[in-house]
């Protein structure tokens, strides 16, 4: 899927639930961004009982972040 969508130069995000050491070696497998759902210091409980906002928080700042993009 992502090389069908780099070749096309449609920007390819990941949202994950955190960000951990390393993170960043996804751009080497054709990930553009990466954007982590968790946006404050929470337990992974609250996490997971917020985390239909916590997606679409995310995913609306990593849309934004691509219409930046000239």
């Amino acid at each position: 899927m992502l090389n069908g969508q780099k070749k096309h130069g449609t920007p390819v995000i990941g949202i994950a639930g955190s960000l951990g050491a390393g993170f960043r070696e996804v751009h080497q497998h054709g990930i553009d961004a990466v954007f982590s759902l968790v946006n404050r210091p929470m337990s992974l409980k609250a996490a997971m009982e917020d985390t239909k906002r916590l997606v679409a928080i995310a995913t609306e700042e990593a849309c934004r972040a691509v219409s930046l993009k000239t």
